[in-house]
């Protein structure tokens, strides 16, 4: 699944993921920094396997807005070997008053 999307993928995907505003009613628990325990997070996430053709960031956030994404349904999100490429939402909330880094893996 991550192996076929390029590094420009990962980038957007991970700024959209930062920017993006919440929507309440479709977003799991966020991950809350710093009282996150650093572990697994797939069951915070939100997905979308792509069915067709690649989608746009726009037609992606549409899909999100639109409902379309699923609920990780496990710690570690798993798809596949030659998974078709996946959308991934992940809300992230640093309630300190000062920035703290964070890393997230995406790996296969």
């Amino acid at each position: 699944m991550i192996a076929r999307l390029s590094p420009m993928a990962l980038l957007v995907l991970a700024a959209w993921m930062v920017a993006r505003t919440v929507v309440a009613a479709q977003t799991q628990e966020p991950v809350r920094l710093p009282g996150g325990d650093g572990g697994p997070v797939g069951e915070q996430a939100r997905y979308l396997r792509e069915t067709g053709g690649p989608l746009t960031l726009a037609e992606a956030v549409g899909a999100f807005h639109g409902g379309r994404f699923s609920a990780g349904g496990s710690p570690v999100l798993a798809f596949g070997i030659g998974a078709r490429p996946v959308w991934i939402r992940l809300e992230v909330v640093n309630a300190a008053a000062e920035p703290r880094p964070a890393r997230l893996t995406v790996a296969t």
